[in-house]
């Protein structure tokens, strides 16, 4: 009989981290599920921690990859998932021991059931525990400028097998993969945003959205781009267009500043407040007066 879940996680050298990952998943209070594991070419011990895992719970399947990126990763973990919803889950993050039970909860009350998907809230932790926990709220709008507007990981998503079988990762994106899948997704089919954080997103030095070490506003600007050329973004208004380049500008600008070029920082911060000032005004007026203090 097939799992009611398969829970993709795609991993590349996280071995320090996908212990947390895959213990949520054994903590969870709905044990209905799959774990396929995707190796994306590790040249760590990941195999050795996962096995032993796999080796003591049957549900906890490991493939190994030659490295080809998440998207492609995540893609393979879909192509073998036997689940009847598929949710994904990153080395580096977490879930909440409830969070499969309340979305199989959410799931049977729904009346739509084969082309409508769910996405949970999610709550922000750092690696070292220091900070304290924090909520990450969706903010709501219509179908499109919600998923423009936040930043909605993949640990967020529940996704019926067949529909997420038929709208694959575009393995030609890095960063905001996600959101392009969303903007796929939400063209054709309904979706239900739940109120309960559930996802436990791991905050750390080496996030690969980190967008001060690795510029990664800079790739999500690309992807931007590329998305709102779709047919089914025409439709956007020009005011939402403008407030998400500035955010990826700002984003950018933080990055130069980081790396101390602070004359490429400057120029773009302009470029940003020129797109749309109103966004994170006071966090661009900030970053203007640090600026200007390093001469």
């Amino acid at each position: 009989m097939n799992p009611f879940y398969s829970v993709v996680l795609p991993t590349f050298n996280r071995s320090d981290f996908i212990t947390g990952a895959i213990n949520s998943l054994l903590n969870q209070t709905f044990d209905d599920w799959e774990l396929i594991i995707v190796d994306d070419g590790s040249t760590d011990n990941t195999k050795e921690v996962v096995e032993q895992y796999s080796k003591k719970d049957p549900r906890i399947k490991y493939v190994y990859q030659k490295n080809s990126e998440r998207s492609a990763a995540r893609n393979n973990g879909i192509d073998k998932a036997k689940g009847n919803f598929v949710c994904f889950l990153d080395s580096d993050d977490e879930y909440d021991k409830n969070h499969l039970k309340i979305l199989y909860d959410e799931i049977h009350n729904s009346v739509e059931k084969s082309n409508h998907f769910f996405i949970t809230n999610a709550q922000i932790k750092s690696k070292d525990r220091k900070k304290k926990l924090k909520n990450k709220v969706i903010v709501r709008s219509n179908s499109l400028e919600t998923i423009l507007l936040n930043s909605i990981t993949p640990g967020q998503l529940c996704i019926p097998s067949k529909l997420i079988k038929e709208n694959l990762f575009n393995t030609d994106i890095r960063i905001s993969e996600d959101t392009d899948l969303l903007i796929r997704l939400a063209k054709n089919n309904t979706y239900k945003i739940l109120p309960y954080h559930t996802h436990i997103y791991i905050e750390h030095e080496y996030n690969s959205v980190n967008p001060v070490k690795f510029n990664a506003y800079k790739e999500r600007l690309n992807t931007l781009k590329y998305i709102l050329k779709m047919d089914v973004c025409k439709g956007i208004n020009k005011k939402l267009k403008r407030k998400i380049l500035s955010d990826c500008y700002f984003g950018i600008s933080k990055y130069y500043y980081a790396q101390n070029r602070i004359l490429k920082s400057k120029l773009i911060l302009l470029k940003a407040l020129l797109i749309y000032p109103e966004i994170r005004l006071k966090e661009k007026l900030y970053l203007i007066i640090k600026n200007n203090k390093i001469q």
